[in-house]
């Protein structure tokens, strides 16, 4: 991977923005990225962001720029997008590796829309790719070159950390845990930040005391050998308040909620690749 493989977006919204901050941040030439999208004023609003010239409302055109292919369209459109450029795929063989972003959009579906035209690498990132802090989860089949593997790797690290799955039906847990994950964070941060206003303390104090102990807790989890039934312990002590936190935590079975919570999210997740794969 060398950093001047031309790469084009086909769909210009807030994940295809993020990959392209973290491309260019890692040294990818402005003139080697480029953004399909028909919605001319979002396609304006990415290249200017970015500073980019190489836009394109014709999908088409656009692959004939690129030896990479990103999909980052909404999963509605991921069918009319795919054919709509299947012709110029089957005038250039297998030459083109193609990333698919979409949620929800598996890989034999992309494979029957164009044709077997391309080689096709499906992730699942999340949101905090917007900060180069996300994380990333990969999978292709087993005939995908190391090369392509490496350069989808190297695209997808540039906005976070990445890991590999061998199984695609992973990706639907991925997408309950990592994808969806964020949010269960910051709902819990909602939920305490809310507590302590009630409690007394400014907006500002439970906003600063929250974020940080989560940043806090965070460090020490990933830099500890420990489990973190064991940090647990280190903060809870006999008769103590995290102890009578805990308690009403278990008692009303509050991991069984969480569990119940990621399982609907990934029984979603399940639905939603049905739901495009059909459309």
């Amino acid at each position: 991977m060398t950093n001047k493989e031309k790469v084009v977006f086909i769909g210009g919204g807030n994940m295809a923005s993020s990959i392209i901050a973290g491309m260019l941040a890692s040294g990818w030439a402005k003139g080697s990225i480029a953004v399909s999208d028909p919605d001319e004023l979002a396609l304006k609003k990415i290249a200017n962001y970015h500073d980019i010239s190489s836009v394109f409302t014709d999908n088409s055109e656009a692959i004939d720029f690129s030896e990479v292919v990103i999909l980052a369209v909404k999963p509605q459109l991921s069918k009319k997008a795919l054919e709509s450029f299947q012709p110029v795929l089957k005038k250039r063989g297998k030459h083109v590796l193609l990333i698919s972003i979409v949620a929800g959009l598996n890989i034999n579906s992309i494979e029957k829309w164009t044709a077997n035209t391309c080689t096709v690498v499906r992730c699942m990132p999340n949101i905090p790719a917007r900060i180069q802090q996300g994380i990333t989860a990969l999978c292709t089949s087993k005939e995908t070159t190391q090369e392509y593997r490496d350069l989808s790797e190297a695209i997808l690290r540039t906005v976070g950390k990445t890991i590999w799955v061998n199984n695609e039906g992973m990706i639907d847990v991925v997408t309950a845990i990592s994808g969806s994950g964020p949010a269960y964070y910051f709902y819990f941060f909602d939920a305490m930040e809310q507590a302590a206003v009630e409690l007394g303390l400014s907006k500002d104090e439970a906003k600063k005391l929250v974020r940080q102990t989560a940043h806090g807790s965070l460090k020490l989890a990933e830099s500890s050998s420990e489990e973190l039934t064991q940090l647990i312990e280190q903060v809870s002590s006999k008769g103590g308040t995290t102890e009578k936190a805990l308690e009403v935590f278990d008692r009303k079975d509050f991991k069984r909620v969480i569990k119940q919570a990621i399982k609907a999210a990934q029984e979603r997740s399940v639905e939603i690749s049905k739901e495009t794969g059909n459309s």
